[in-house]
């Protein structure tokens, strides 16, 4: 006769219902007729669970009411929570690495084939694999474990789609961005019965995507010589050295000669003497003028909104005239629009500049033309503003996860040179430095969303790529690399360019996240046991194994160098809240994902600092609270996770005191 353990009584009981806990699942009934939102508007509905195409567009709830069962109340619909497996299909590749979604098709016949189970789509680093990847089970098991005993229906992960109430207004987003990010939060969430978080990211889209302009522009009066010095020099000082895109004294001189003009003739309004041909000086100095007006202030102000406002008015003139003045405008505009977190119309604009820069040759080297004359001035001038909107455009990828309209093929162009002699002052030097990081911020826009042909490849890349920023950080001056921020009593180092260098630092941070975040995404066992698989053919399997460290590490970096910031009220029109956002929810994955670890503690005080943090900048920059709320719904639930964790871990250690000798726990 089988011999029965000993009863541990209470103490033992609640051991038991710790230890082993079977979790009871709902079996999924397919609904077969239209949901109540369908059959309302009289449209036709495709009966996908959980929500059905419209429905899902609309980010409403999908609700259906059986008319035949008046009595039985209306169905939600939900998807199980055993996920099955689904299989990528390779679809057909698009041009120059940019990818479409993957389809995906049930590998075996299943229940969920049979029953309208939604199509799932896989992960933000796993949706280019073959389908015999070892990233794809890898996502499946993801699911796995943090999805078991939950309903929480997860969307695609490699496009985001955000709308409004309706189903017109549609905003794309790939998924390196945060809102990517913020998908494989929910799955975390999800295991402990939260709502998820990402779907109020639609709520900040109308603030970066759109820009309210007054149906009667009207263009504001140049201020007095003296304050309009005060604003340029403010530009030349903070965001000239990264985007050089003027000559100082040729600028300076032609707004000399305006206010000139204008003193002379004496308008009531400055469109009675101005032509066409004022239009891109005018656009170029309103969009300095609102930038400085900025940063002198340290804030966002009322004038540098009229300004910018007025310059954003002679888009379409500036469109209508396709030469350099037009592009130098554009350029400034796009930096004053994302310093105002209007990070959509700095897209828009950027890709603009870029297709007039296209038209009349700034990206090729005109050697043929000049090889019988010594380079003239101009020509440096094409150069400057040439990689500035590369830069720009660069960095605007990586963040919104769009597809750039740049190319490393399709310019000749030699690459800023990156000695300090390379000009006087030495504002090329800073120039180079920033081009180079931002080529390789391009190269891992252009990885994360290519199509490699093996989990071998995928590594290889990954960490070729990881050596280019370090090889990066040690080519600059050390005084530029990420870590080599000063700051003193009396402030920051006014020996180097502080915030040229601290953006710099954020922006090598931000692509490090980027470029090895799915080491702290995916399952680390499946993560760590392909790079040991490639052991001996993967020349830097040391970095890829520290990955989810080097991940952490540069996500503290970023909070530690915003509280600073914030601490010393310096603000400037490059230094985003994005970085520190995204560092954000790095840390709350990383939390989530390993709870029981007592760095975790000391995490969430920085996290509680950093989300904290991205309120006050989100606040100042006008967001909707909607949006800003997913910040404290984040905070709020990461810190009751970890607290129920620890009083789950501090039940079982008193649970386990009133064991007898030599009882194992399994038992």
């Amino acid at each position: 006769m089988r011999r029965r353990p000993p009863s541990l009584g209470p103490a033992g009981d609640r051991l038991s219902c710790l230890v082993v806990k079977i979790r009871s699942r709902s079996k999924l009934h397919r609904v077969s007729i239209a949901c109540n939102q369908c059959r309302k508007r009289k449209v036709r509905c495709d009966v996908q669970t959980p929500r059905c195409q419209n429905c899902l567009l609309r980010g409403q709830e999908c609700v259906t009411t059986d008319p035949r069962r008046p009595n039985g109340g209306p169905v939600v619909r939900q998807r199980c929570s055993s996920p099955y497996r689904y299989q990528p299909v390779r679809g057909p590749t698009r041009g120059r690495g940019r990818n479409g979604p993957d389809q995906m098709q049930p590998s075996q016949s299943s229940p969920a084939s049979q029953t309208g189970e939604p199509r799932t789509p896989s992960t933000v680093e796993t949706k280019n694999f073959k389908c015999d990847s070892w990233a794809t089970g890898a996502h499946h098991e993801t699911k796995d474990v943090h999805l078991a005993g939950s309903c929480v229906a997860t969307e695609q992960t490699d496009i985001i789609i955000n709308t409004d109430e309706s189903s017109h207004n549609i905003k794309y987003m790939g998924s390196s961005s945060l809102q990517g990010l913020a998908v494989f939060i929910d799955l975390r969430l999800g295991r402990h019965g939260y709502e998820p978080i990402s779907p109020l990211f639609r709520y900040g889209m109308r603030h970066a995507e759109d820009l309210h302009l007054p149906l009667n522009a009207s263009i504001p009066d140049l201020p007095a010589l003296e304050v309009v010095d005060n604003y340029t020099s403010a530009f030349f000082n903070a965001v000239w050295p990264l985007f050089p895109v003027l000559d100082m004294d040729a600028f300076r001189s032609e707004l000399k000669d305006l206010h000139e003009l204008l003193q002379l003739r004496k308008p009531e309004r400055l469109e009675e003497i101005l032509s066409t041909e004022h239009v891109p000086l005018l656009a170029t100095a309103f969009s300095v003028m609102s930038i400085g007006a900025d940063e002198m202030a340290g804030d966002i102000t009322e004038v540098g909104s009229n300004y910018l406002t007025a310059a954003y008015g002679f888009f379409a003139h500036l469109v209508a005239s396709p030469h350099l003045g037009s592009v130098q405008a554009l350029v400034l505009l796009s930096i004053a629009l994302r310093g105002r977190g209007k990070d959509g119309q700095a897209w828009h604009t950027i890709g603009q500049a870029v297709r007039i820069s296209h038209s009349i040759g700034l990206h090729r080297h005109l050697r043929p033309h000049y090889e019988q004359r010594p380079e003239r001035p101009d020509d440096q001038l094409r150069s400057r503003v040439w990689w500035s909107c590369y830069a720009m455009e660069k960095m605007l990828q990586l963040e919104t996860g769009r597809p750039a309209g740049i190319m490393d093929g399709d310019n000749d162009l030699p690459f800023p040179d990156l000695s300090p002699e390379s000009d006087a002052g030495g504002n090329v030097h800073y120039l180079a430095i920033w081009v180079s990081l931002a080529r390789v911020l391009g190269r891992i826009s252009e990885h994360i969303y290519g199509k490699p042909d093996s989990a071998f490849s995928l590594l290889y890349e990954t960490g070729k790529l990881d050596e280019c920023l370090q090889d990066w950080a040690a080519s600059v001056p050390e005084g530029f690399r990420p870590g080599s921020e000063i700051f003193t009593d009396q402030g920051m180092s006014s020996a180097l360019p502080d915030r040229i260098v601290i953006f710099c630092s954020l922006q090598f941070y931000q692509a490090q996240i980027t470029l090895l975040r799915a080491s702290l995404i995916l399952p680390s066992r499946s993560y760590d046991m392909k790079i040991m698989e490639f052991e001996t053919s993967l020349p830097s399997r040391h970095r890829l194994l520290q990955s989810r460290s080097t991940c952490i590490n540069a996500s503290r970096s970023i909070v530690n160098l915003g509280l600073e910031l914030l601490d010393r009220g310096t603000y400037s029109q490059l230094l985003t809240p994005t970085p520190v956002f995204l560092a954000t929810a790095m840390l709350a994955l990383n939390i989530l994902s390993s709870p029981q670890k007592r760095t975790a503690r000391s995490d969430l005080e920085l996290f509680t600092a950093a989300s904290e943090t991205c309120e006050h900048h989100y606040r100042r920059l006008g967001q909707d609270e909607r949006f800003i709320g997913v910040l404290a719904a984040l905070r709020t639930r990461v810190r009751d996770i970890l607290k129920a964790n620890g009083d789950t871990n501090l039940t079982v250690f008193r649970a386990l005191t009133f064991l007898p000798h030599g009882f194992h726990v399994l038992n």
